[in-house]
């Protein structure tokens, strides 16, 4: 009887862990056909930011935004940086110069919303084939609680999403306060 219910609880994570992926791939889906758009689009800088900010707005991603080689910054949440906001120094952008495709970096603080969120991004090029600089975006990790949180197994258990390499909860369905915190701060037996 044991071994079925865990062989039951090994298929419903299995399932819901499929779900969840392809959500995040969904996401990276959007960010493709939106560089796409970019790239072939001949779009002026008012109208590229018209078209951002359209899907800002529609809560696919909690923030779609450029960097250029330049320095600018092109956000599509409106947010306007800083003078002295150089986007060449952020870590996506850095990580999406070495990405054709877009794939997601480690979680972190958005220092917009305050919140555990993650960005994916990939090297932007111009129409000659150069490149113009990095298309990035967020997806705070509040909206993965939500999703973890219609996850239901047995009567009274929950899910959580850990990042195996900092050990860092990244989702939790049950409890938002410990997002961010790690594992072992949240429950000091998870060492062992």
């Amino acid at each position: 009887m044991l071994s079925g219910i865990y062989n039951e609880l090994e298929k419903t994570v299995e399932l819901e862990k499929t779900k969840i992926d392809e959500w995040f791939n969904q996401n990276l889906k959007v960010l493709e056909a939106v560089k796409f758009a970019t790239e072939t689009g001949n779009l002026d800088e008012k109208n590229e930011l018209n078209y951002l900010s359209k899907i800002v707005k529609s809560g696919v991603m909690s923030d779609i935004y450029i960097g250029t080689n330049e320095g600018k910054m092109i956000d599509g949440s409106g947010w306007i940086p800083p003078s002295d906001f150089d986007p060449r120094n952020r870590p996506w952008y850095k990580e999406g110069l070495n990405n054709n495709n877009f794939s997601y970096g480690k979680p972190y603080l958005d220092a917009e919303t305050g919140k555990l969120a993650v960005t994916a991004s990939a090297k932007l090029l111009k129409e000659d084939g150069t490149v113009r600089g990095v298309l990035g975006g967020d997806i705070i990790l509040d909206k993965v609680s939500e999703f973890v949180d219609s996850i239901k197994i047995g009567k009274s258990g929950y899910a959580y999403i850990v990042d195996m390499e900092t050990g860092k909860i990244m989702a939790h369905g049950a409890n938002k306060e410990i997002i961010g915190k790690t594992l072992v701060d949240v429950d000091p037996g998870a060492k062992e």
